[in-house]
């Protein structure tokens, strides 16, 4: 079974997809020279959907994050891509997911943070994002109450490019980051703040992968 991960970034959920059991290739406008799978650079309006048996598609998030409220507030624009990436994928017929940050316009189908996950790492990221998914079911976890808060050492706050306010004295390490995000291949900080952790396509891809089975 092979899927096609739109706006892939740096793979965070590609890598997921991949440990649930999925071939899995990237598409991206913009070239990831870290991305650890296939990969196509190319417009995710316009590349082939043909081939593919299911879809991941996390479209740009700008015009709905809070971390860019005070751009946007300053009158810079973002391209929306969330009902036109909709459109075509409903077109194929076949499963697909869309992730995006709370707030945006999806059907909140899912809701995952990485307090659902059992996690011994030395730094914690929550990362709180929904999911639509259309043509298999996927269970809510349980949200635990969080414990901890941003700035106690090992919960961390991974956005921006590491410039912004320091909420401890690893908020702005990149070691931290890719450790928090399990994203281990990273190298730069905007490959992590823009990726989600690949647990959460791999407990989507997993409930795929059972159905289909």
């Amino acid at each position: 079974m092979k899927v096609l991960d739109l706006y892939c970034g740096v793979g965070g959920a590609s890598h997921g997809i991949f440990i649930a059991g999925f071939d899995v290739v990237g598409c991206d406008i913009n070239f990831q020279p870290n991305y650890e799978f296939e990969f196509i650079q190319a417009n995710a309006l316009e590349v082939s959907l043909e081939g593919y048996d299911a879809f991941h598609a996390s479209p740009p998030c700008q015009n709905y994050s809070y971390a860019t409220r005070q751009w946007r507030n300053l009158g810079n624009e973002y391209p929306d891509l969330i009902a036109q990436t909709r459109e075509r994928l409903l077109a194929t017929g076949k499963p697909f997911v869309l992730e995006n940050v709370v707030g945006a316009p999806l059907r909140k189908d899912l809701m995952l943070c990485m307090s659902m996950f059992d996690d011994d790492r030395k730094f914690m990221v929550r990362r709180h994002r929904i999911f639509e998914i259309h043509g298999f079911n996927v269970p809510q976890p349980n949200h635990p109450k969080h414990i901890g808060r941003v700035g106690d050492g090992r919960i961390i706050s991974v956005f921006g490019h590491g410039g912004g306010k320091r909420y401890n004295h690893a908020t702005s390490d990149l070691g931290a980051w890719k450790i928090a995000m399990g994203l281990y291949w990273a190298e730069k900080r905007r490959e992590v703040t823009e990726a989600i952790p690949p647990d959460y396509t791999r407990y989507i891809f997993r409930c795929l992968k059972k159905e289909l089975e």
